[in-house]
């Protein structure tokens, strides 16, 4: 938040323009992977929750390298002018990405905390911790299939590939859930 704040005032607009289109094209992303997953693959609204705001995180990884790779994306994406890329539009975007991604990390916090608290965990705990990874990393590998997609995903065979991949997945996650389940009973019974 520091150097934002370093960003002249009426400054602030154009960095939350460029905030919410980066937005746009994260949530739409997300949405589109966890729309094309079959709702009986077992993960509880906490867990599809997560891995949106995962594969949100990924996408805007991957957004902001494309970014810093071609100028002629930053004209795509952002609608400017091929000509007036310059440095004030290149920290203003750079500035986007650093706020949009904040909110994703606080997000992703919040949501683990809440999942925890349900289960009577520490969020910081081992557990925790692997179960979170599985499902990001589920978002991982979303993201690396979905890059070669060309097209409709329903009408490509990467569906197949992508369906295979989360069910793997998935069983993982389940697993760790019913540990932490198991472990968050066991905790919350001796406690009483």
């Amino acid at each position: 938040m520091e150097q934002i704040l370093s960003v002249p005032r009426n400054s602030f607009s154009e960095i939350e323009r460029y905030a919410c289109i980066i937005r746009k094209k994260i949530q739409e992303f997300g949405l589109f992977v966890i729309n094309s997953l079959p709702e009986e693959l077992g993960l509880n609204l906490e867990e599809r929750l997560l891995l949106d705001l995962f594969l949100e995180k990924q996408r805007l990884i991957n957004l902001r390298l494309d970014g810093s790779v071609s100028v002629v994306w930053w004209v795509k994406i952002f609608g400017l002018p091929y000509p007036s890329i310059h440095n004030t539009h290149k920290r203003y975007i750079e500035q986007a990405y650093k706020l949009v991604g904040e909110d994703l990390d606080a997000n992703i916090q919040a949501s683990v905390e809440n999942f925890s608290q349900g289960v009577g965990i520490d969020p910081n705990s081992e557990e925790i911790s692997a179960w979170k990874l599985e499902i990001r990393y589920m978002a991982q590998i979303a993201h690396n299939i979905l890059r070669r997609l060309k097209g409709n995903l329903e009408k490509s065979p990467i569906r197949f590939e992508l369906r295979l991949e989360y069910r793997r997945q998935v069983d993982k996650v389940i697993n760790r859930r019913k540990n932490l389940l198991e472990k968050g009973l066991v905790g919350s019974s001796e406690v009483s």
